[in-house]
């Protein structure tokens, strides 16, 4: 072989060279580039399914802790107010068929005593229920009612509280209240 044969030959090999040494590390740059951001979008979708998750577990053992106010007992003041504290008993949110109880004491203005509940509550439905429970203080005999809740911190109830004989002298009562649950 020539010399000047020679000379290209390794002139061709050095640029195939420099320029291979040149290329690859762009080539791997934007491999890296791309695989970063797969590895992004990796970390978001299982981030987002994660999220999805957590937003179908359901509480299923929650308390509730309202204020209540009631037109019980009609002794000429307008309102009565009180507090509730009701548990989650037994029944998965999904079957919507939940039993809680519930204790309640209620601060009676006009006689200047308390009424003292002890209940239990039937949840069908998701925001509709059925209660019947004792007193336990002595101003009662016994309450049944059904009540609504609107959203998750606001609930309506009527309330037929008897005082005292047959189950038609029982008195018709609204009730309200807000209601936090943890």
């Amino acid at each position: 072989m020539s010399l000047q044969r020679k000379i290209t030959v390794l002139l061709v090999i050095f640029v195939v060279l420099s320029l291979a040494i040149w290329i690859s590390p762009v080539l791997a740059a934007e491999n890296e580039d791309e695989n970063e951001e797969l590895e992004w979008r990796l970390q978001l979708i299982e981030a987002s399914r994660e999220m999805m998750e957590e937003e179908e577990e359901v509480d299923l053992h929650f308390q509730r802790v309202a204020t209540v106010i009631t037109t019980f007992p009609d002794d000429g003041s307008a309102v009565n107010g009180g507090l509730s504290i009701t548990p989650h008993l037994t029944g998965l949110a999904e079957d919507r068929a939940a039993l809680r109880g519930r204790a309640e004491l209620l601060y009676l203005r006009g006689d200047g005593e308390f009424a003292g509940f002890l209940s239990l509550i039937l949840a069908p439905w998701e925001n509709i229920y059925f209660g019947i429970g004792g007193e336990i203080i002595g101003v009662a005999d016994y309450q049944a009612f059904v009540g609504w809740e609107p959203t998750d911190n606001f609930f309506l109830e009527i309330r037929a509280v008897n005082t005292g004989g047959d189950i038609e002298d029982s008195e018709i009562h609204p009730a309200a209240g807000f209601q936090m649950k943890f």
